[in-house]
């Protein structure tokens, strides 16, 4: 999820106001992104820390596919719109671990307002967001889609796209019998249970068959996880009786990420206008607490290379 500023207009007018200035591009939209890699332009060899140049990206972007809201670098001759984007590279995170190679802070402006137009113009550089789960992916091609070089045929990208965003790596089925509850069940697997099914469908070459789903008596285990602090008794109450041991879906139970990769590492930091400007306090995985003050003073100077 994008964090950051987001604008509501509080009456009929000031909505239709701030929609017209955004649909006429009235409005300059800078964007925080941390990216894999330390960022630099296609065609620059050296990185001035001190004073770095603007890297534009002025590739036309279209529909991938409109059922899993794909979107790529696409000739305008195929479908695809103009797009702008400019960055401007703030701070270099250096790697943390072997294998690492670090994380850059860029400083965005859009200049046209297409879907995903920052996460895949960041792509096309080479340099995708970090915890993005659409286009930071190998399911793209070995270069995880640098420059538009994606997996050909298109059908094996679409292919491959698909069975990693299938359900099926994030389904969980429940206890199915005595002997898995005593053994931990649900819960002693919950860590590695969708990497396994992950694992099984590149084994096997396609997806697996439906889970089968054992008729239980009783809600199992893993159906009685509920947070204390949203779900009172009454609550509770009525979600257990009506559990139905014929339903499939009272069987099952999803994956539940880790609250780090609920986060996309892509923040809506300033929207501005002639005659209005909001900024949105930076993100914390930005930087460290006590360098926020510094980064702010850094984001304005590079504001005026964008």
């Amino acid at each position: 999820m994008t964090s950051g500023l987001v604008l509501i207009g509080k009456n009929y007018d000031t909505a239709m106001n701030i929609s017209s200035q955004i649909s006429d591009r009235e409005v300059s939209k800078f964007y925080l992104a941390e990216v894999e890699g330390q960022f630099k332009g296609p065609n620059e060899t050296h990185i001035n820390e001190a004073s770095p140049a603007a890297v534009i990206v002025d590739q036309p972007l279209g529909r991938l596919n409109a059922k899993m809201g794909l979107n790529a670098v696409m000739p305008e001759s195929e479908g695809g719109k103009p797009s702008k984007t400019s960055f401007v590279p703030l701070l270099y995170k250096k790697p943390q671990t072997e294998g690492d190679s670090g994380r850059t802070l860029v400083l965005c402006r859009l200049y046209t307002g297409r879907t995903h137009q920052v996460r895949i113009h960041l792509q096309y550089l080479g340099f995708p967001i970090v915890n993005d789960p659409l286009y930071n992916s190998y399911d793209w091609g070995e270069t995880k889609g640098a420059f538009a070089n994606y997996r050909e045929p298109r059908s094996e990208l679409l292919a491959a796209l698909a069975a990693s965003r299938d359900r099926t790596a994030y389904l969980k089925t429940a206890v199915q019998s005595e002997d898995s509850q005593q053994s931990g069940g649900f819960d002693g697997e919950q860590k590695d249970d969708s990497a396994r099914v992950v694992d099984e469908e590149k084994e096997a070459g396609s997806s697996p068959p439906p889970a089968k789903v054992s008729r239980l008596s009783a809600p199992p285990a893993a159906l009685r996880y509920y947070p204390d602090d949203m779900t009172d008794a009454n609550t509770k109450a009525r979600l257990e009786a009506a559990y139905d041991p014929e339903c499939p879906d009272c069987n099952r139970r999803f994956a539940d990420p880790k609250m780090s990769n609920l986060v996309l590492h892509l923040h809506a930091y300033r929207y501005a206008a002639a005659d209005w400007s909001y900024t949105a306090p930076l993100p914390d995985w930005a930087c460290a607490p006590d360098d926020m003050r510094d980064l702010e003073t850094l984001i304005q100077t590079r504001l005026t290379l964008l």
